[in-house]
């Protein structure tokens, strides 16, 4: 679900999720998940070789790789969707109107490494009927976010999960599975995800495998 981590939270966390996942043996060394190069997507630099982003209904999202990088060094592969060139190394993506999952590849010619972003088109949040979406619960968002912040704010829609895309990676280490509430029912369920947590979670996963302690995810 929603989620803000900060630095004091993760340094609060790392002892303890060092200590329930603690492994007598190493069986593996840890692989990190990352690639050579990096694609900016809604200002976060992302160089992992898996991030899911959700993206409302025809919603056009820009996409870039370092300004250094050759205009014909990377090739760009959508499964749906509009996607046009908008300067070196620069491209427009619009989102399919359908709700559902829709992989875009990002490939350098030249390594061969590739960033797959699983684009989720989301189920507008104006589908929500008295708290409900489908028969799951969503409950309701207060008129005012807390504080004020921009974090708190409703979410523009939910990402549909189904038993044929539970196990989709949405990061080299998670699944949008472990992202599910205990609510009880059949699918589809909901839930809302944001780029910058998967981004922190891979952070302290990996930083807890720096510590010695080996993990391959956090259940």
């Amino acid at each position: 679900m929603i989620g803000k981590l900060s630095a004091r939270t993760i340094a609060v966390l790392l002892p303890v999720l060092i200590a329930t996942h603690a492994q007598a043996e190493s069986p593996a060394e840890f692989e990190n998940g990352k690639v050579s190069f990096s694609v900016t997507v809604r200002g976060q630099n992302v160089n992992y070789r898996e991030l899911a982003v959700a993206v409302p209904p025809k919603a056009a999202l820009p996409l870039a790789v370092p300004a250094k990088a050759a205009a014909n060094a990377f090739v760009v592969e959508a499964s749906a969707g509009s996607l046009r060139e908008s300067g070196p190394g620069a491209w427009q993506w619009t989102a399919p109107s359908e709700v559902g999952l829709y992989p875009l590849v990002i490939r350098s010619t030249q390594t061969g490494e590739s960033v797959r972003l699983n684009m989720f088109v989301m189920v507008p949040r104006e589908r929500v009927t008295d708290g409900s979406l489908n028969g799951y619960r969503i409950g309701s968002y207060p008129a005012t976010p807390m504080k004020g912040l921009e974090i708190y704010k409703p979410p523009p829609g939910f990402i549909e999960v189904t038993e044929a895309n539970l196990d989709t990676p949405v990061s080299p280490h998670f699944t949008l599975g472990q992202f599910l509430c205990k609510q009880d029912g059949g699918f589809p369920k909901y839930v809302v995800l944001r780029a910058r947590l998967l981004l922190k979670l891979e952070l302290l996963l990996e930083q807890i495998n720096a510590a010695g302690i080996r993990a391959d995810t956090l259940a």
